[in-house]
């Protein structure tokens, strides 16, 4: 049986890499065949480029060749639809952001075309049709090859603001997956309401949950720090709080790090530990995992803290003029799983809240207890959901 993994595997980002390796792992464990589709769309590719150093993306690209099991190149839908009807028996889309459009209506996006403000973000184009990760292709349901989704994300989408055209389709679509399973309620909602409740839609962990258990990471990725005893802060916090929360955790025994992400190290004067790009996603991984706790921006720095059984706040910087932030926000979902959604602050509001207050948070250990059940749950369910995949080509 052959398997095709479409997923945003190609992006210079460390959450996308590591659950594309998680997906991939999970399937092999079974004994499954599994290519990922490489699918590079130019625009995305070109965003990437302009934001990532050129010696952290080559970080990403040796990721691809050294993890991933990938297919040759294809830069158009129509290369990727011709691919999987001819070589494979069944294709999974996702894990990350697979479901994500970009509305016309949307508030936010008229207000901006309305003072003439311009984005050459390939996440911020009009979605004028459906995206190819929704397999929107000629053949029907029950032909070959079979159609899941693994935990795919909406990324919040306003949904009811959408071109007109694109609900028909988007329609048929979703109906014509022989399984969907996604990784937030939102997302379930949304899928659920544009397949007019025709499509049962089940809740899926997102892979990295996962990636301890079916994947062994070799010696020569393991970092060089050691940071059992340091809490790591990735974004951009106020210097007077940053430096208070430095203070705080000196005095309690701990050191204070920076966790980079691909396009930003994050790297401050306050730190005992400076950990500087380039990084590849294994190390960047095993970072968290090594670490005394995390707090900071990033949905797959969450999950790798709970994965890893560390202490972890989020810290997230939602758009203004936001519609429903909480309800459409993938950390706040994930928090709210687990059952600590106190663990959620918006950088506004860690910047209004003591340092000290921060710490007690995240050493709590009533939510730590939580932290580790829900990660055994989690990767539980996920494998679950893989069986469940599996059983429509068996």
């Amino acid at each position: 049986m052959k398997l095709g993994i479409l997923t945003f595997h190609s992006s210079y980002n460390f959450g996308a890499n590591l659950q594309a390796l998680a997906v991939q792992s999970a399937f092999q464990k079974h004994g499954v065949d599994v290519t990922v589709i490489n699918f590079r769309e130019p625009a995305k590719e070109a965003m990437y480029q302009r934001m990532v150093a050129p010696e952290q993306a080559s970080e990403h690209e040796n990721f691809f060749s050294t993890y991933l099991e990938i297919s040759p190149v294809m830069t158009s839908p129509d290369e990727v639809e011709a691919f999987c009807l001819e070589k494979l028996d069944c294709v999974v889309v996702g894990s990350d952001a697979v479901f994500r459009l970009v509305p016309k209506y949307e508030p936010r996006t008229l207000f901006e075309r309305l003072i003439g403000r311009k984005t050459d973000s390939a996440f911020s184009t009009i979605s004028d049709h459906v995206s190819p990760y929704f397999l929107n292709w000629q053949q029907h349901r029950n032909a070959k090859p079979k159609k899941a989704s693994i935990a795919a994300s909406a990324m919040g989408t306003l949904y009811q603001f959408l071109k007109p055209n694109l609900y028909p389709q988007l329609y048929r679509a979703i109906n014509d997956f022989d399984f969907i399973s996604v990784r937030d309620e939102w997302t379930r909602q949304m899928v659920s309401r544009l397949g007019l409740g025709r499509q049962h839609v089940e809740m899926c962990p997102d892979p990295v949950f996962s990636l301890n258990k079916n994947f062994n990471i070799p010696d020569p990725e393991m970092p060089s720090h050691e940071l059992f005893n340091t809490i790591l802060l990735s974004g951009r916090f106020p210097k007077p709080w940053r430096k208070t929360f430095v203070d705080i955790a000196h005095a309690k025994g701990y050191r204070v790090g920076n966790l980079p992400n691909p396009e930003n190290s994050y790297e401050f004067p306050e730190a005992d530990v400076a950990i500087s790009l380039p990084l590849s996603p294994i190390a960047w991984y095993q970072l968290i995992a090594q670490a005394a706790g995390f707090v900071g921006v990033r949905f797959h720095a969450l999950v790798s803290s709970v994965a890893n059984r560390k202490p972890a706040i989020s810290v997230d910087t939602p758009r203004k003029l936001s519609i429903s932030i909480k309800r459409r926000n993938k950390i706040y979902d994930l928090w709210k799983r687990v059952g600590c959604p106190h663990r959620f602050y918006t950088m506004e509001q860690i910047s209004r809240t003591s340092a000290k207050q921060i710490m007690d948070v995240l050493f709590d250990e009533n939510d730590l207890q939580r932290e580790t059940e829900y990660a055994e749950r989690a990767k539980d369910t996920f494998t679950r959901v893989v069986q469940e995949i599996l059983t429509l080509v068996s």
